[in-house]
């Protein structure tokens, strides 16, 4: 619709078909007859949480990522990881990581605290090749303290 055809009242046309009348659009339905597909299913289980923290005992025995059997998989590179947790299950976790014989060339190092430790370490010692952070902050917190990580830690990581 232009600007120079404005619609008025005066413009309807007030004759018009209704074409549902006075009877509604459909009948109501009766929840109480059977259902035509068969049995109504049962309600729902409540949904379980996506993350569970609870404390579980690791298992040292098992096999990290494969079977012993399959094999063939890569070493990494000869690289030096640093965790920095927040979790002693984190914690453990890596350390079960870095027993795989694939992590046999890398160099793993746990230290507690997570991003402000992370901070702390990188102002006095050099830049490892992988880092990894557990944090349980909000994320606009988690963004700030990675910018201020960011300046302590070299170009390339």
């Amino acid at each position: 619709m232009g600007k120079d055809n404005p619609m008025f009242e005066d413009d309807i046309d007030p004759e018009f078909e209704d074409v549902f009348g006075e009877e509604g659009l459909a009948t109501p339905i009766d929840r109480a007859a059977a259902s035509i597909f068969g049995e109504t299913p049962a309600p729902a289980t409540p949904v379980q949480p996506v993350v569970d923290f609870t404390a579980r005992p690791a298992n040292y025995n098992m096999p990290v990522f494969s079977s012993g059997d399959e094999g063939g998989d890569a070493l990494l590179p000869a690289i030096s990881i640093k965790l920095f947790y927040e979790r002693e299950e984190t914690r453990l976790l890596m350390e079960l990581c870095a027993q795989d014989r694939r992590m046999g060339r890398a160099t793993v190092e746990c230290l507690p605290g997570g991003i402000p430790s992370a901070i702390h370490y990188l102002q006095g010692n050099p830049t490892p090749n992988l880092i990894l952070i557990e944090s349980g902050s909000q994320a606009a917190e988690v963004v700030a303290e990675i910018d201020a990580l960011a300046e302590h830690c070299d170009e390339h990581v």
